[in-house]
């Protein structure tokens, strides 16, 4: 059972959201003010990426919100979520980079 915040993010964002099939975590760094998470699967890019091609921005705009969501609802405070990279731009990776912007 998971015992501080940390723990709780890191169970949702590698295990239960592969568990899902949303995406397959590559790297996971977190330490409750700044993170990143890397992807080497991602159920929005890889479709975007074979039907229409490859794309000049990231496009998992749903991770980047459920990310800020889970982490704005367990931390009570506002974050910034970014995708830096992502598979539909032909990266090997997505790359989501998290920071909190605002106190407790």
């Amino acid at each position: 059972m998971p015992a501080t915040k940390e723990e709780v993010v890191e169970l949702d964002f590698t295990f239960v959201h592969h568990q899902l099939g949303w995406y397959n975590t590559h790297q996971f760094e977190f330490d409750g003010e700044k993170g990143k998470i890397v992807i080497d699967y991602s159920c929005f890019a890889e479709p975007i990426l074979a039907q229409k091609g490859k794309q000049d921005k990231p496009v998992c705009y749903y991770l980047v919100g459920f990310f800020k969501g889970f982490l704005e609802t367990v931390y009570k405070t506002e974050w910034d979520v970014q995708e830096t990279k992502c598979i539909a731009e032909g990266e090997k990776h997505c790359e989501f980079v998290m920071k909190s912007v605002g106190g407790a």
